[in-house]
């Protein structure tokens, strides 16, 4: 999508799931001048565009979904985990300690839901909105990522 649009991303990812800023941006006849706004658009069209054509692909977020939903192809997951769990595994993968992990979660887990609420009737998290959610800790990821592919082998299967 970038490419195609001549566009380097990282001046952009400061705005990739972020509220607006509503003191510096408006909305006249549902055209927007928000750079959040503008960049959840582009991401949607993206992914419309690539399920037209018959693509096989993940996506990780996006209010995908929503953005797809009716497409016969979608298979959708929301993989969640207990808190304790996820600061293990952020303080590891960060070389944080556990106030600064929990902070984080916290933080991006409120980031993630207000982009998705505000782009989805649906709310984030929301089990009637998925084929399957799924408790990773309960698991492992391993064990997680075998029961999802078996569940889309499956499902294609069908």
């Amino acid at each position: 999508m970038c490419s195609e649009k001549n566009i380097n991303v990282t001046n952009f990812e400061k705005f990739d799931e972020a509220p607006r800023n509503k003191l510096l941006s408006r909305t006249v006849k549902g055209f927007s001048n928000s750079p959040e706004e503008i960049i959840a658009e582009m991401q949607f069209d993206f992914l419309k565009n690539k399920a037209q054509q018959g693509e096989s692909f993940v996506v990780v977020g996006r209010c995908a979904e929503t953005v797809l939903k009716g497409n016969p192809s979608l298979i959708s997951f929301f993989v969640l985990g207990d808190m304790e769990n996820k600061i293990e595994r952020i303080s590891k993968l960060h070389s944080i300690n556990r106030s600064e992990a929990e902070a984080f979660i916290r933080r991006i887990d409120k980031k993630r839901k207000y982009y998705h609420n505000t782009h989805s009737d649906v709310k984030w998290g929301d089990s009637r909105n998925y084929d399957l959610c799924i408790n990773s800790c309960r698991l492992g990821l391993e064990s997680t990522f075998s029961v999802l592919l078996e569940f889309i082998d499956k499902r294609l299967a069908k």
